[in-house]
């Protein structure tokens, strides 16, 4: 439906939710390409967006995807560098190493 030409009316009132299930796809599907543009396109630069994908970073985490997890924490801190939730998870899931 995105591609078609014109776009269907209803499609932008829809645009979040539908990409918001596409990043769900994507990630189950573990192409990891499409997941990472899909989260790029969904992060608009507001924090309640950022605060979802930080959270289904989390859960990724819980469910053992830490790639996944940290890919979703470094496309927040591309648009937000200084959101404190995703520096915090990205500080868990890249410890730092002990020297």
């Amino acid at each position: 439906m995105r591609h078609a030409w014109p776009p269907p009316t209803w499609l932008e009132a829809h645009d979040a939710e539908l990409l918001w299930r596409e990043l769900h796809v994507h990630q189950g599907l573990r192409d990891t390409p499409a997941f990472r543009l899909t989260a790029r396109f969904y992060l608009n630069g507001t924090l309640e967006r950022a605060a979802e994908v930080v959270k289904f970073a989390r859960e990724l985490q819980a469910a053992g995807a830490h790639d996944d997890a940290l890919l979703l924490v470094k496309a927040v801190l591309e648009k937000l560098p200084d959101h404190p939730m995703a520096r915090s998870l990205l500080a868990e899931l890249q410890p730092r190493v002990e020297q």
